[in-house]
């Protein structure tokens, strides 16, 4: 289970897909109560199924997906995995932006500073955040609307060739 039903607490669970592969035991992953509510990356998760149901985010009832791991076979690592980056916001007032975004959007800070689809902070803080986000989950590569290309140039350009 990837959020609990009742206090909404995320587990780990990419930690415990590892040692479920350590040992040679398929994982199956319900995340039925986080999609809609939390970004689901259901390849960083690690679980060989993933299950998610569209009631959960106003979707119909009884409509419901499962993810599988195996239908990429050998292609796995061949696999771009792409994100959008709908709110890039190239800033050194990394903090405050932050908390008037987080506030608009009715979440904490933390939360928004973690989310994949906001990158937020500084040239530098941002391409960390892409770096890491790329050997943690494997994103090949991010897509910023046009309207934020031009704010967006100086990170593309500190990543050029990375």
């Amino acid at each position: 289970m990837l959020a609990n039903n009742e206090l909404g607490t995320l587990q780990p669970v990419a930690e415990a897909a590892d040692a479920c592969r350590e040992r040679g035991v398929p994982l199956l992953c319900d995340a039925v109560q986080a999609v809609g509510k939390h970004a689901v990356d259901v390849a960083s998760l690690g679980a060989d199924y993933v299950v998610v149901a569209a009631h959960k985010f106003n979707g119909p009832v009884g409509a419901a997906a499962l993810w599988v791991r195996e239908g990429a076979g050998d292609r796995f690592a061949d696999l771009e995995i792409e994100i959008g980056a709908y709110f890039p916001t190239v800033t050194d007032a990394t903090q405050p932006t932050l908390e008037a975004m987080a506030d608009a959007f009715g979440m904490p800070p933390e939360e928004l500073a973690r989310h994949p689809h906001a990158l937020i902070g500084s040239v530098s803080e941002i391409c960390e955040t892409l770096q890491h986000r790329r050997d943690a989950y494997g994103i090949s590569y991010v897509t910023v609307r046009g309207a934020n290309m031009a704010d967006f140039a100086p990170v593309v350009a500190a990543l050029s060739g990375t």
